[in-house]
């Protein structure tokens, strides 16, 4: 159940979201994130996640995901995921 019965979001919900927005931006990048791992070069593996809740998703609301790498190390990747509104700033 993604949202509960006053129509909000429930936050175990928004993992699902962010794999989904993590899988698009490496498509745009020109990655298959699912094929990756089959390819023998390297695999992903979410090590940390952490949620900050500022203000809930409602249903039927449209959300926007915002990614972008914070940091590059010399076996990891750290990005930082973000969801709004659509159309907010």
């Amino acid at each position: 159940m993604e949202c509960d019965a006053q129509g909000i979001v429930y936050n175990g919900a928004y993992l699902g979201y962010l794999e989904i927005g993590q899988a698009e931006y490496y498509r745009n990048l020109g990655f298959a994130i699912y094929r990756i791992p089959q390819s023998g070069y390297f695999d992903f593996a979410v090590v940390k996640s952490t949620q900050i809740f500022k203000a809930p998703a409602r249903v039927d609301e449209i959300i926007e995901l915002h990614v972008r790498v914070s940091n590059i190390g010399n076996t990891s990747l750290t990005l930082n995921l973000e969801i709004y509104p659509e159309g907010s700033d």
